[in-house]
């Protein structure tokens, strides 16, 4: 008797677990059918023209003189065709700057023809990347155009005599997200 039942088990064990794995198989297929995955494949090519920054001996001038007389640098940043649209930052690379020079005097610029962006030093850390402008939206076979300006604010009031004969060295570092199809860097 104790033969027959242990086989009895058995058996029930495997049919329960049949119509588990059945009703699972069944339960996945139908959900499935309504949740399709759509799959998008492609690639990412952004480059950026002549990346390098030096900024030595940086004569302070008024905040209004910048474009006369500032550091100034023009850089394209391209989307390749046959890539996905996307989503943009540019970064000042920083691999060196004079503690001194990390300061609320040393500003900059970016212009583009999407807008412009200002913003000073006062964060800026040796071999860190600071964020110059974020989310921008280009799409596959466009360019951007920038005009990149820095600059030692001269303040009237204010003795900057320390900040003179400083150092800053970096390079412009740009990061693309894809955003495939969309129009915008917002979701």
């Amino acid at each position: 008797m104790k033969k027959n039942s242990k086989y009895l088990v058995l058996i029930l064990l495997i049919i329960i677990a049949s119509l588990g794995v059945s009703y699972a198989y069944f339960a996945a297929n139908i959900i499935n059918k309504d949740n399709k995955t759509v799959i998008s494949t492609g690639k990412i090519d952004i480059s950026i023209d002549d990346a390098k920054l030096e900024g030595k001996d940086i004569a302070p001038i008024y905040d209004e003189d910048y474009e006369m007389l500032a550091f100034h640098k023009n850089f394209v940043i391209r989307s390749t065709s046959n890539t996905l649209n996307s989503c943009v930052k540019i970064y000042l690379n920083i691999s060196h700057i004079d503690k001194e020079l990390a300061s609320k005097y040393l500003k900059y610029k970016l212009i583009s023809t999407n807008g412009e962006k200002e913003g000073n030093f006062i964060e800026a850390k040796d071999n860190e990347k600071m964020l110059l402008l974020d989310k921008i939206f280009i799409e596959s076979g466009k360019s951007i155009y920038y005009d990149l300006y820095i600059w030692l604010s001269y303040q009237d009031d204010v003795d900057q005599s320390n900040i003179l004969g400083r150092e800053m060295i970096s390079n412009l570092y740009v990061e693309g997200l894809d955003v495939r199809n969309r129009e915008t860097c917002e979701k």
